[in-house]
């Protein structure tokens, strides 16, 4: 996975190329867009053309492990929460409970450990078959 991100560089235009030539070396492992210089219709309408072995793009916070969001991305709205493939689950499941939010976090269920790991697997498995793009 190659990730482009940038607030002033790389432009969308430097990233236009970069896809491109990622197609034209024959790359087709997935592509992640982010940063402030694209927005999921730049990545659509613009890059997403150039690269046919999968680009999605990624919210700005994906940079910072501990609050990364992975959504597919027709399901994606401002203003709403869509379902994730990501550590979410996780921390409803957490502000869910009774504790004081200071360490040592309560012991996740294997329940809530296996179903965060079937959601990053997903992830994966749509990345890989390119399903990202849908």
């Amino acid at each position: 996975m190659i990730g482009l991100s940038g607030l002033i560089t790389p432009s969308l235009d430097e990233m236009v190329h970069v896809a491109g030539e990622m197609q034209r070396q024959g790359f087709t492992i997935p592509l992640l867009i982010g940063g402030a210089t694209t927005s999921p219709a730049h990545t659509a309408v613009k890059i997403d053309p150039q690269y046919a072995g999968g680009v999605i793009h990624v919210i700005d916070e994906v940079h910072t492990p501990d609050s990364s969001r992975y959504w597919p991305r027709g399901s994606y709205a401002p203003g709403r929460s869509p379902p994730s493939y990501d550590k979410q689950f996780v921390r409803d499941h957490l502000l869910g409970l009774d504790w004081d939010r200071k360490a040592p976090a309560p012991r996740l269920p294997h329940e809530v450990v296996a179903k965060t790991r079937e959601k990053y697997l997903a992830a994966l498995r749509s990345l890989m078959s390119g399903g990202a793009t849908a």
